[in-house]
C-alpha cells in the first residue's frame, strides 16, 4: 500500500467544508476589517480571507472607529469576491 487519492478528503483525512474567498483591494493601511461585527485584520495585512458560504457583511473602519466603508456580500463556496472599498458606489 502507499499513498493514493482519497476522495473529497485533505491530507490527513480530515473533511474540508466548502469556503469562498474574500479580497480587499485598497491603498490604505491599517484600517480595520470587521466580518459580521468580528475584528478579522487590518488592510495592508489582510489581503485575503476565507469565509463560509452565505451572506455576510464586511465592514472597513478607521483607527479611531469612524466607519469607512460597508458592504454585504454573498459568498460562494470556490469562488473569490474583491471588494474595493477606494471606488466610488455603483448606482
Amino acid at each position: 500500500w502507499g499513498p493514493g487519492w482519497y476522495g473529497p478528503y485533505s491530507y490527513g483525512g480530515y473533511y474540508t467544508l466548502p469556503v469562498g474567498e474574500v479580497q480587499t483591494k485598497t491603498k490604505d493601511k491599517g484600517n480595520s476589517i470587521f466580518v459580521d461585527g468580528g475584528f478579522a485584520g487590518r488592510t495592508g495585512e489582510l489581503k485575503n480571507f476565507h469565509l463560509q458560504p452565505g451572506t455576510h457583511t464586511v465592514e472597513l473602519r478607521a483607527p479611531k472607529g469612524a466607519s469607512l466603508y460597508q458592504e454585504r456580500i454573498n459568498v460562494l463556496a470556490g469562488k473569490t469576491i474583491k471588494i474595493h472599498p477606494d471606488r466610488p458606489a455603483q448606482p
